[in-house]
């Protein structure tokens, strides 16, 4: 009996002895990756509708951007304009079809403005927005101006991609 409780009382301690030995990833410090801050800098697609004076209408028509930030305070975003939703010129005007600056204040976008540089059709962008949205980050903006397709009445809206 002495030798069954002495292979017993063995096992039972080697139980206990393996157990409290294992390994166990839960005290393995582990790297967190850092969360990645999204800002108002980054791609967007969006839609250009307008109307204009000589009775063209454009609705829905796709467009795209890329916008940074141009000072510290984060107030004031540059960007460039594609007239297509690919980030590329449509019309063989270069690196892209115009440039625009975004003034902001809050969700405020206090000023706005956009040159055109297509071929054939620049023409000068003005107007107000607000950020609608943060996730993900939509722009509206209001807007007038003119190139060869007449004075436009008309908004344009950005939504952030990747966001």
């Amino acid at each position: 009996m002495r030798h069954k409780l002495f292979i017993y009382s063995l096992f039972l301690s080697s139980s206990i002895f393996f157990t409290a030995c294992s390994s166990s990833d839960d005290d393995t410090p582990t790297a967190e990756e850092p969360e990645e801050v999204v800002t108002l800098e980054g791609e967007y697609s969006g839609t250009w509708n307008s109307d204009t004076d000589m009775d063209i209408t454009y609705t829905n028509f796709a467009i795209s951007a890329r916008l940074t930030f141009a000072n510290e305070e984060k107030t004031r975003l540059n960007g460039e304009f594609f007239a297509t939703s690919s980030f590329e010129s449509c019309c063989n005007s270069g690196d892209n079809d115009g440039t625009m600056v975004f003034t902001l204040d809050g969700t405020q976008i206090t000023s706005f403005s956009f040159n055109d540089i297509i071929t054939d059709c620049t023409g000068n962008f003005s107007g107000t927005g607000t950020i609608t949205s943060e996730n993900p980050y939509t722009l509206e903006i209001d807007f007038t101006g003119n190139d060869c397709d007449g004075n436009h009445i008309g908004k344009m809206v950005f939504t952030r991609l990747n966001n």
